[in-house]
């Protein structure tokens, strides 16, 4: 019915219960942390403690990245949210002066513009300087692929009832000529059309992803010999409440310069950032990177009247069980 992306990694049981007294892994620690904060009870936590093998995860350098609701400064602010991407994503994008970002996920937030240059500070590993900025600079290298309300009445039946998931909170039209041109209509790579007999119509799945990646600058959505620098798959949308907004901490700007604030995250959320290097020898003999990619990296960019799918169940603030 949907489009999505799913992390999936074997964890074996350790022979002997690793000792308390032992490092544990940084990937570990990092999940059971998060278990922590999510309310799971301490006796699950401590079953799970010191009893499987993060081999798997740890020698690809995979790590996990989390929010928490709240402002955070100082050392607790590199923990979550955008600066915790930043701190992941840094060794990755060395030798890079610029990055290109693909974006597919199923709630667009505000795109504020001074947002926009602090994921981007994020995205680059803090190359890109978000306070140094003007207040009218955008960062350009975004593409987002999102559907229109024509690609979804466009999906097969069956699809379109997951499209009450997807929605796009800022106001397209009015926005700068600059962001309407990071948009691209969603196609999937499965068209199979609807069943007749099932009284269905159209072709194609609609999404419910919450994808980054991370290109060379300049790379060609049609190149897919590059290998991305690094992919994000997750829970956390594209919004200030799934990511934060970080900026200089002027409290602190004395006595650590550059230091930054993480402020305005909602939501908690986790996923992981893999390598680009990384995918291919984690995916079944014989497939190539983009194969993970269920949709069209190549599709059309907006034109004329097109924007952003809003469902109605967002606009008028309905409850939604999401099947996810």
């Amino acid at each position: 019915m949907l489009d999505n992306h799913w992390f999936v990694v074997d964890f074996p049981l350790l022979t002997t219960k690793r000792k308390k007294s032992s490092p544990a892994p940084e990937f570990e620690q990092e999940f059971l942390e998060h278990a922590t904060l999510l309310g799971c009870p301490a006796s699950f936590v401590n079953a799970l403690y010191g009893r499987y093998d993060y081999s798997s995860v740890e020698e690809r350098k995979i790590k996990i990245v989390t929010s928490i609701p709240g402002s955070h400064s100082g050392e607790t602010a590199l923990m979550y949210g955008a600066l915790r991407l930043r701190e992941v994503v840094r060794p990755l994008v060395k030798g890079h002066k610029d990055i290109a970002m693909e974006i597919c996920t199923a709630s667009i937030g505000g795109m504020q513009p001074d947002w926009l240059r602090s994921m981007y500070h994020a995205f680059t590993g803090g190359k890109y300087d978000n306070e140094s900025a003007s207040s009218k600079e955008i960062p350009e290298q975004f593409r987002v692929t999102f559907p229109t309300r024509a690609d979804v009445e466009a999906s097969r039946t069956i699809s379109r009832q997951g499209a009450s998931q997807i929605g796009s909170h800022f106001k397209y039209g009015e926005s700068d000529k600059r962001i309407q041109k990071m948009f691209h209509h969603y196609k999937s790579r499965d068209q199979e059309a609807g069943d007749p007999e099932e009284g269905e119509t159209g072709a194609g799945c609609l999404f419910h992803q919450k994808f980054y990646m991370a290109m060379p600058d300049g790379t060609k959505v049609t190149d897919s010999n590059t290998r991305p620098l690094w992919i994000y798959i997750g829970s956390a949308n594209f919004t200030k409440s799934a990511w934060g907004k970080c900026y200089i901490d002027k409290r602190r700007a004395k006595a650590e310069p550059g230091c930054r604030r993480l402020a305005e995250v909602s939501n908690f959320e986790m996923g992981v950032v893999i390598p680009g290097n990384e995918i291919e020898g984690m995916l079944e003999h014989g497939s190539v990177w983009h194969d993970l990619i269920p949709h069209e990296r190549n599709g059309p960019a907006y034109a004329g009247k097109d924007k952003p799918y809003n469902s109605e169940q967002w606009v008028m603030n309905r409850t939604v069980r999401d099947p996810f």
